[in-house]
This record gives structure tokens, C-alpha cells and sequence, in this order.
């Protein structure tokens, strides 16, 4: 999925800090790190004229652990209306060793571990999932392979059981390519297609009462071994593009660089093991065009040793670790990040 930076909604200006970062950084930073998903929230297809719809409220809740989205939907049109629930996953590209996604979960369909729920019901989607590489698809020989189509924890195992033969023809195609050896000397290989994945199910909409629809997730979260916040690096001219990034993602004042000061250790060196971490939600209207009459955010960095940042308009502090802002009439997407610094 490509890095795009959604627009957001006039007075809606999301300030905040939270949890994962990936950066390229340059000399004096670590650069063991993974790369977060940019997860999103649920979108509502109606079979038939989708006038009388409205959406009365969303409420979102990001913790490190767990995305929570709840909606409220109305619907005046009169009579019941058939519509389909839709969860699309981002595209996950596999083809750059280099890359580690930050995949939270260990099923290589429903690889975020999604519930979605219907008037407090969980509700059975059902799960589309393809592979390509370079515009041809692959998913039918990975399946036939026995190969998850999403590489999680099991992936090394599974071509290892593959057959010489079957080996060969994956890696002649070069569906997968050698990468290193394992400790043993048992070459070691990485996947270079692409996955899409989209969750779906029915849903009919009452025209008596507001339907509610809940989904939550696992956070992706992304992690940088260091931080080019800490004193010693953000002063170094070489860092100066990266921290300049940071800075406006993030919307990094000097209040958050001096709380940043107070939790590390002096010097070049990361004494204080210092991290970032990072979450980032590409949240879209549930319905096509249709505004978002309350939209509520809550955060929670999850340890008060944890310096946030985000970008948000009216935050108020509601607890040593959470926050919370509210937006009315929201009809753009949002691209929420996150990002928390603190001692691993």
C-alpha cells in the first residue's frame, strides 16, 4: 500500500504522541526496526438508495494493544435496507527483505485478529484474500504449495516442507528467493509477492432504532531501537531531515522534546534504551460521502513513562496515560498517527 497522507477535515488538526516508527535514519541511530500498518476502520456498502442513512457518532479508541472503532448508524429511509460490511487491509509487499512488517497477529487471513460485532453480536466475515507479483498472480501456486499467502511465524517451516522439485519451480519463478542461512546452515528464503486481503459480510439495517457496529483489532505497532528526538542526536546536522520529518508527522513541540530530555541518558550513546514506537490508523467514513456527525478519539500511550505526540485539535488529558478530542461533521478520511517514546 502506498505511503499516502490522507487530508484531513478543517479543525481537525490531530495532536497527540503515540506508539511506532520506522525511519531510515542516518549515522548514530540503530536501524533494527519494523514497520507499522496502516490499519483502518470499517466501511458500510448499501445494496439499494443510501439517502436516508446517516452517521450519528464514531468513537475510536487506540491503545498499544488493541484499535476499538464503534459506530452508530440511523437509518430514516423508511424501510430496512441490505448492506455489506467491508474491511479492507492495507497491501503488504513483501518483496523487500528489508521490510518488516509489524504483523500483530499470527492467522495469515485475519493476520490484525478483527472482530467485528452487530448490536454487541459478533458477526462471521468472510475473508477474500489474492497475491501477485510483478501483476501475476501467484496465490494459486502458493496455495497449491501449501504456502501462506500472508508469511507469519510459520512461513520458514512451510517451504522447508516443500519437495525439492516444488522448491525449485517457487524459486526458479522467483516467488521466494534465498536469503541467508539459519544457525544450522539450512538456507533461509523471504517472499517477493504482494498480498490484499479484504474481510466482508451482510449486514440489513433497521429503519425502527440506530444499528451499532463494533470493530477492534490488534495495534500494528513499529518500533525504532532509538530515537533521533534524544538531545544528542537532534543536534547533529546530519539528522536534520529525519528529525524535520518527525516533527510535522507527529506535530513534536518543545514541551515533548523536553520531556524526551528528562527520560534519556546524556551522551551519543542510548544509555536509557530509548525507542520509538508507532501506530497509525487510516481511518475512512463508514459510509461513501456521508459526514461523521461526532467523531470521538481516545488514546491511551499504555505506561506513564511514555512521551506521546499526535495531532489533534482540543486534546484534553483525562488520566496519567489517556486522552481524549472530539470533532463534529467529519467527512474526509483521517490519517491518525501515533507516537510514543519511552525506555523499552
Amino acid at each position: 500500500m502506498p505511503n499516502r497522507r490522507l487530508p484531513r477535515p478543517p479543525g481537525w488538526r490531530l495532536l497527540l504522541a503515540g506508539v511506532a516508527l520506522v525511519m531510515a535514519c542516518g549515522p548514530g541511530l540503530a536501524q533494527e526496526s519494523s514497520t507499522e500498518l496502516p490499519l483502518g476502520g470499517l466501511t458500510l456498502v448499501p445494496a439499494g438508495d443510501a439517502a436516508g442513512l446517516s452517521i450519528q457518532s464514531a468513537q475510536m479508541q487506540v491503545t498499544p494493544d488493541r484499535v476499538t472503532i464503534r459506530y452508530s448508524v440511523a437509518n430514516t429511509g423508511g424501510m430496512p435496507l441490505d448492506a455489506k460490511l467491508v474491511l479492507a487491509l492495507p497491501r503488504l509487499d513483501f518483496s523487500d527483505p528489508d521490510v518488516q512488517w509489524a504483523i500483530p497477529g499470527i492467522e495469515p487471513t485475519n493476520f490484525i485478529d478483527a472482530v467485528a460485532k452487530v448490536d454487541g453480536r459478533p458477526l462471521r466475515m468472510a475473508a477474500s484474500q489474492t497475491a501477485d507479483l510483478n501483476g501475476r498472480s501467484v496465490a494459486a501456486e502458493l496455495r497449491r504449495s501449501k504456502i501462506s499467502l500472508v508469511p507469519v511465524g510459520t512461513f520458514q517451516n512451510e517451504v522447508q516442507a516443500l519437495q525439492p522439485k516444488a522448491l525449485e519451480t517457487l524459486a526458479g519463478a522467483g516467488v521466494i528467493q534465498q536469503a541467508g542461512t539459519s544457525p544450522d546452515g539450512a538456507p533461509l528464503y523471504f517472499p517477493t509477492w504482494a498480498v490484499e486481503t479484504v474481510l466482508s459480510a451482510p449486514v440489513k439495517i433497521p429503519a425502527d432504532k440506530p444499528l451499532a457496529l463494533e470493530l477492534s483489532y490488534r495495534t500494528s505497532v513499529g518500533v525504532s531501537r532509538d530515537t533521533v528526538l534524544r538531545k544528542a542526536l537532534r543536534e547533529k546536522p546530519s539528522l536534520a531531515a529525519p528529525l524535520d520529518a518527525l516533527k510535522r508527522t507527529y506535530c513534536i513541540d518543545a514541551g515533548t522534546l523536553a520531556g524526551i530530555d528528562k527520560l534519556s541518558a546524556a551522551g551519543e550513546a542510548n544509555g536509557a534504551q530509548m525507542e520509538e514506537r508507532r501506530i497509525r490508523v487510516l481511518l475512512q467514513p463508514l459510509i461513501a460521502g456521508k459526514p461523521t456527525g461526532v467523531l470521538k478519539l481516545s488514546v491511551d500511550k499504555g505506561r506513564p513513562d511514555r512521551i506521546t505526540s499526535f495531532c489533534s485539535q482540543g486534546v484534553k488529558k483525562t488520566g496519567p496515560t489517556t486522552f481524549q478530542s472530539e470533532a463534529r461533521d467529519v467527512v474526509e478520511p483521517l490519517d491518525f498517527r501515533i507516537l510514543l517514546v519511552g525506555p523499552r
